[in-house]
């Protein structure tokens, strides 16, 4: 049977905000837990498969056919499948989204600070680096460093093995790092990859957001933590406008687009989701009309 793409990412959307709402009233496992169960992209990959189930089980048609409702049916639907799959079950088994073998220890440390920290992830380097950067400069707001780390650590696959900052009797060897008055050598851990933080001080030099300018004067971008925000001058004769999107690796590009739609006869405004970014928007919303051209 073939899944009309629009309808499906309906779906989704709807399932993706029921999960939430569940985990937040505490009806099924909090995030930290189901992570540890599933992983992070597992949840998600978990959340696509009931969305399919429902569509296969619901397609659009059945509800001309049948006069029911959407919102009668699939909410309801959701809810059901989301605690089956996620339920408080201790025995439920574990799925790693990601084999420990195909993850890889990466070591992240400052000599002058005398820290180290060892993480077991399957983060691309350039997040890796994105946590590098915000480390330094939120190097004064500890707290704001925890919660960019737990947003981190659920985004990808990640768990820490070794923390310095727990450990007071830790000091810093070149080459090596090992506790002095202490058994314990991070050799034994290992890793597989490094990153010096002190090469992403913002006293060096490091990237910046692309400004307009003369060199690039249609593009504007914010690096922010979570990823690139984006905004592109659409100079396009019939349909001028502005693209707004959310570059970070392995998510696509989902974003929106505002510009004039000569066929609308208006302004419209069309967003698109991670799911299908380079596909068809996921809603249309018309900004303006245009009501001489309309009579």
């Amino acid at each position: 049977m073939k899944i009309n793409e629009f309808y499906f990412h309906e779906v989704l959307i709807d399932t993706a905000w029921i999960f939430d709402e569940l985990e937040g009233d505490g009806q099924i496992p909090k995030w930290e837990e189901l992570v540890d169960t599933f992983g992070s992209s597992g949840i998600k990959n978990v959340i696509q498969t009931i969305a399919t189930e429902i569509v296969q089980e619901y397609p659009e048609t059945v509800f001309a056919k049948t006069n029911t409702d959407y919102y009668d049916i699939i909410p309801e639907l959701a809810k059901k499948k989301l605690k089956e799959h996620f339920s408080f079950d201790e025995e439920c088994q574990k799925q790693e989204d990601v084999p420990e073998s195909k993850r890889r220890k990466i070591l992240l440390f400052d000599k002058a600070k005398n820290f180290a920290i060892i993480i077991l992830t399957d983060a691309p380097n350039t997040a890796v680096e994105d946590l590098c950067w915000f480390m330094d400069d939120f190097k004064e707001h500890p707290d704001e460093i925890k919660l960019y780390f737990e947003d981190f650590k659920r985004d990808w696959n990640t768990r820490v093995l070794f923390d310095s900052r727990e450990e007071p009797g830790f000091v810093f060897q070149e080459p090596n790092l090992v506790f002095q008055g202490s058994e314990t050598d991070l050799d034994i851990i290992g890793f597989d990859e490094f990153f010096n933080l002190s090469d992403y001080s913002s006293e060096k030099e490091k990237r910046t957001p692309v400004p307009v300018s003369e060199e690039n004067p249609k593009t504007l971008s914010v690096q922010t933590k979570y990823g690139v925000i984006k905004a592109t001058r659409l100079d396009d004769k019939e349909y001028p406008g502005i693209s707004v999107v959310f570059e970070k690796e392995g998510n696509g590009s989902p974003g929106a687009v505002i510009s004039q739609n000569p066929l609308a006869q208006g302004i419209e405004l069309l967003i698109y989701n991670t799911s299908n970014p380079d596909g068809e928007p996921i809603e249309i919303i018309s900004l303006y009309k245009d009501k001489e051209k309309q009579e």
